[in-house]
């Protein structure tokens, strides 16, 4: 009787090593999956954020160009010259709009 509950307990002591050795590979095998999971999501958004910068960094370029050519224009702009012909061009648009008034009367 003592060799067959010591056999027994030999047996149930392997299957109990067995089990855990099979829930630890299930176990990698499951965290293995969640893992290329995650790193290929991590790939992909390296991939999405180097098409973004393929994408953005022309559009920069072209906006710190448009920015140049802005502040090249406004730096040639003659402040003088732009008020004197404002002001001759109100006069003149002033002395159409009489003209007209006084001939439709």
């Amino acid at each position: 009787m003592v060799e067959i509950t010591a056999v027994l307990r030999d047996i149930i002591l392997i299957a109990f090593i067995v089990l855990l050795a099979a829930l630890a590979v299930f176990g990698y095998i499951r965290l293995n999956k969640i893992i290329t999971k995650i790193d290929s999501l991590v790939e992909n958004s390296q991939k999405l954020w180097s098409l973004l910068g393929y994408v953005i960094s022309p559009i920069d370029k072209i906006n710190s160009k448009t920015i140049d050519f802005i502040t090249k224009s406004l730096k040639s702009i003659n402040v003088d010259k732009a008020t004197k012909t404002a002001k001759k061009t109100t006069k003149t648009a002033t002395e159409k709009i009489r003209r007209k008034k006084n001939g439709s009367k």
